[in-house]
This record gives structure tokens, sequence and C-alpha cells, in this order.
């Protein structure tokens, strides 16, 4: 396996690549709680790739940096990707860790992380409540609320870096196709079911909220 960070432009095999690991992973990384089958599946697909999409034009423009595990075939079985936090550079932001899946529990994320903790030993990121016991075992911990995910870190981050934030996804014409979709789909049921979903939201951000404070105490 050979790991590999990028700090500029890179081939179309393997932007290709990148997107469509982040894409299958969508329901696990989305900021989104949804269900397999859920019509709601496509806000996080829709989320996910505009995410990635955003990293990997920042990586042609220098302002984002991606890890890669390629297997024996060429093929890729995991990234990183993530944005050095300016003036310093000497933190950095993680968007998105994924391993596919048939390749877990085999020691590629350690060994991208091994690889970015070396380049950036102070990293930020936010994660689902379920994965917060992983990234401890990387020296995260837990700083904050991040909506309905948790904010970690592995030491004080200095700088700013340049991020797609919720606000301005939604506003997104990608994004506002997909919920145009989820209505049609839905018809007479969309407004009880969009109604359902934003509540849900609200919950998972009152369950990150109930999290940070019984790691305070």
């Amino acid at each position: 396996m050979k790991i590999q960070r990028h700090t500029e432009s890179i081939m179309p095999k393997l932007e290709s690549e990148i997107e469509a690991l982040a894409y299958s992973n969508a329901k696990a990384l989305s900021v989104f709680t949804v269900g397999k089958n859920d019509p709601f599946l496509l806000l996080a697909e829709t989320e996910v790739c505009l995410r990635v999409r955003t990293d990997l034009e920042l990586l042609s423009q220098a302002e984002a940096e991606i890890i890669t595990a390629i297997d024996d075939a060429d093929d890729l079985v995991g990234f990183i990707s993530y944005k050095p936090r300016r003036p310093g550079l000497t933190c950095a932001s993680i968007t998105y860790v994924v391993v596919r899946k048939d390749s877990r529990r085999c020691g590629v994320m350690r060994s991208m992380m091994t690889e970015l903790i070396t380049q950036y030993p102070v990293l930020g990121l936010d994660c689902p409540i379920g994965l917060v016991p992983i990234y401890e075992q990387f020296g995260f911990y837990v700083d904050s609320a991040q909506g309905s995910h948790i904010g970690m870190q592995t030491g004080p981050l200095s700088g700013v870096y340049m991020s797609l934030h919720t606000e301005d996804l939604v506003q997104d014409p990608q994004f506002k196709a997909a919920v145009t979709r989820i209505s049609n789909l839905l018809g007479e049921k969309s407004h009880k079911a969009f109604k359902a979903f934003n509540k849900s939201g609200k919950e998972d951000k009152r369950k990150a909220q109930t999290f940070i404070q019984s790691r305070k105490k």
C-alpha cells in the first residue's frame, strides 16, 4: 500500500475515485442523520459531494491537501481531505477521513493519519458522536459541539481556513435541486416529512450538546 500526500492538482482518475468513495460513504460522513432507504439520503449525498469537490478545487489552488492510500492494484482504498490553517500553516482542519469498506481494520486509516500528523501535529475535525472513541486513539480530545457533530482537536488550533459552511451549502443550486427532487418524490407527504427531518436535526444537535456537557463533568 502506498501513502501519498498531494499538495496540488491530481489526476482526473484519482479525483473521480475520491468523489466516488466519498459518495458511497455519504450516510456516515454527512452532518444529516439519514437511514439506508431514506429519501433524505439524497441531501447527505449532495452535501458530501459538494464538500469534496470544494476541497478538490482548493487543492488546485494550494488551499487544501489530500492524503491517499493506494493498493497494489493502483486503486484508491482511502483518503483524508484537509485544509492547512493560515497564516501559520502549523495546524490543519480535516474535512473527511474515508476508508473503503473492504479495506477497514487493516491499518489504512492509521497509516494515513500517521502521515498527516507528521506534517501537521495540531489537527481539528468534527465527527458523529459514535466516532469520538476512534479519534481519541489518535490523540484527539473533545472540544465543542459543531451542530450535530462533535468538534475535536489534538491541540490549540490557530489561524483560519476556507470552509463550505452549512449555511452556504443549503443555498447551493445543487442542494436546492436535491430538496426539490425530494419534495416531488414525496408529493403530499413532503411538508410533513421535511418537518420531521428538521425536528430530527434539532434533536441531533441537542444530543451533541448533551454529550459535550457530560464530558465536562
